[in-house]
């Protein structure tokens, strides 16, 4: 990129900068599980506006040694899916409302039109570069987010694609393995995992930290799915750093009722809404207590009404409830949860006098799964995402590389590939049945064994192919 373009975009200054997803190498000799903890979930000002752009400024592959023309192109593409998935998230969480209120608009910037492009029409930026500017940030930061000063809601994103390995030296003395920059890019689903965590910061979140180092350490070594795609920490299991019902909560939170449309003057009915934990953890072969409480706003409350409580289990399954309303506006839910309740993120809602509450999102998992399940939460949502056509095969195969890195999948009986070949084909000829026994799987109509057996039988006969690229 030239000079001249350079300060085409930089032309205002940049009050607050986010840094990215924090690269950390962590060593402990042992974890220790902890469900007793705290977040804090950060939100800043920014926001998107109506007809609002995303600009994706294309890297200068013939400039660096670390990019190819093709994978330059794929990490466009990559880019715009990734910003996708948040539009169809936010899109998705809209029950019977109009889905538009969250478009986004994206256009990329071809190298050929960057010299001459009306960079104004640009509400946030995109751009790639090989490594930090600065030496103090190399290695630490895969990504930055910088805003634009004032309350315009512009912002500036970096991702930084040069993969960092362990480069080895020596003297008489000594042999040291000491971080360095290769000339080849990162992972492709890496990199995707950060602009969608960067992405999140340009829409005006900030990290989701735990006051648990224990957690943190778990989240960051994949021992623990991190709750949200804002999680500050980037870790072997790249492909668990995916977009969760929190994230959008929060994103909702933000924007409100309008989305991306401008604000209006909207009364306020519930005073709060809130789930007495944000997790439960059912014993084995026992039982705990859900309890959701709110209070509806003196000037709102009418003696005899009640509030209408939906509940989206992890299926996308609806549950709606009548609750009574006390006299002074209160009004609680209680439910016993089993081992009946299926794993996973459940969303919940109320609804007053036909206004909305804000929603909030539950976990609830059973004692042991987060240690013993050989299939990560994230596993599941991709497989049923794939099964409802809401995202494509290579999503979908990613899911199963992971199956393939833990051995629930056997390398030995399928073909695996591990090199740095572009384009390689990744999830052919997948036969269309497989879909439907992939749903039964997530909504546990079928047993682990038998979906694993059939995705073997798959490989074995070469339909399905796995890469690691």
């Amino acid at each position: 990129m030239s000079k001249n373009l350079t300060a085409k975009i930089y032309k205002n200054l940049w009050n607050k900068t986010i840094l990215g997803v924090v690269f950390a190498i962590i060593v402990f000799s042992s974890i220790s599980s902890s469900y007793a903890y705290t977040v804090t979930f950060e939100k800043w000002g920014p926001k998107l506006k109506e007809n609002s752009a995303v600009c994706i400024i294309e890297p200068d592959f013939a400039n660096s040694l670390a990019l190819s023309e093709s994978f330059s192109k794929r990490l466009m593409d990559e880019t715009r899916i990734s910003i996708d998935e948040w539009k169809v998230h936010l899109q998705n969480s809209e029950l019977g409302r109009d889905k538009s209120i969250w478009e986004i608009k994206q256009i990329p910037i071809p190298l050929d039109e960057q010299q001459d492009f009306d960079y104004d029409s640009c509400h946030i930026f995109i751009k790639f570069k090989e490594k930090p500017e600065s030496q103090d940030e190399w290695y630490k930061l895969l990504g930055k987010t910088q805003y634009e000063l004032g309350d315009t809601g512009r912002s500036d994103i970096t991702i930084y694609y040069a993969a960092i390995e362990f480069c080895k030296t020596e003297d008489k003395d000594w042999i040291y393995f000491d971080p360095c920059y290769e000339d080849y890019p990162r992972l492709m689903q890496q990199l995707k995992s950060v602009i969608k965590h960067e992405f999140g910061h340009g829409l005006g979140l900030g990290h989701y930290i735990s006051d648990d180092l224990d957690v943190s350490v778990e989240w960051a070594r994949g021992i623990i799915p991190a709750p949200s795609i804002m999680a500050v920490f980037s870790h072997q299991n790249l492909n668990e750093n995916i977009i969760t019902p929190k994230d959008i909560v929060a994103i909702r939170s933000i924007y409100g009722e309008n989305g991306f449309l401008p604000d209006t003057d909207d009364v306020k009915v519930f005073e709060f809404f809130q789930s007495s934990s944000e997790e439960y953890i059912i014993p084995k072969a026992g039982y705990t207590t859900a309890d959701i409480n709110g209070l509806i706003s003196k000037d709102q409350f009418i003696s005899g009404i009640q509030v209408e409580l939906t509940v989206i289990d992890p299926n996308q399954s609806i549950d709606t409830r009548k609750v009574r309303v006390n006299s002074d506006g209160v009004f609680n839910f209680q439910t016993v949860i089993d081992e009946e309740i299926i794993n996973g993120t459940y969303t919940v809602f109320a609804k007053y006098r036909d206004e909305k509450s804000p929603e909030i999102t539950v976990d609830i998992q059973h004692e042991g799964n987060y240690k013993q399940s050989k299939f990560p939460q994230w596993v599941k949502n991709s497989v049923q995402w794939w099964s409802e056509d809401k995202i494509n095969e290579y999503d979908f195969v990613l899911g199963l590389q992971h199956l393939v890195r833990v051995g629930v999948l056997n390398p030995s009986e399928i073909q695996v590939t591990d090199d740095y070949e572009e384009n390689k084909p990744i999830g052919v000829k997948i036969p269309n049945y497989v879909k439907q026994t992939s749903l039964w799987w997530v909504q546990e109509k079928i047993s682990d064994e038998e979906f694993i057996a059939g995705i073997q039988y798959l490989m074995e006969k070469e339909f399905l192919v796995i890469s690691f690229l």
